[in-house]
């Protein structure tokens, strides 16, 4: 893991909101689906698993308007008993119909 990896899993965890404007920054420079699966499977699902509802309005309005956070929201995979994981399976099932 990377000092960058590190340093975005502990953002994840203790700074969440900090996190995800980092994650949405890094959306807006970049549609390599390449990146954006690799960050939706690394630290936005750490950050979805530990803080998804807490960030749940943010988490909503970017994956409403940003197209690259779509992508990257798409990879994360949660399981019921991660903190997010109604509002991801929801907006996961909107895109698959847009």
């Amino acid at each position: 893991m990377s000092a960058a990896d590190e340093a975005l899993t502990f953002g994840a965890k203790n700074n969440p909101d900090i996190c995800l404007d980092i994650i949405l920054e890094i959306c807006k420079l970049t549609n390599d689906s390449e990146i954006l699966v690799t960050l939706g499977v690394g630290v936005l699902e750490d950050l979805m698993s530990l803080n998804g509802m807490l960030l749940e309005s943010r988490v909503i309005e970017a994956f409403r308007e940003n197209n690259s956070f779509k992508i990257a929201l798409s990879s994360v995979y949660l399981t019921e008993d991660d903190d997010g994981y109604q509002m991801v399976k929801k907006l996961i099932g909107e895109y698959k119909y847009l």
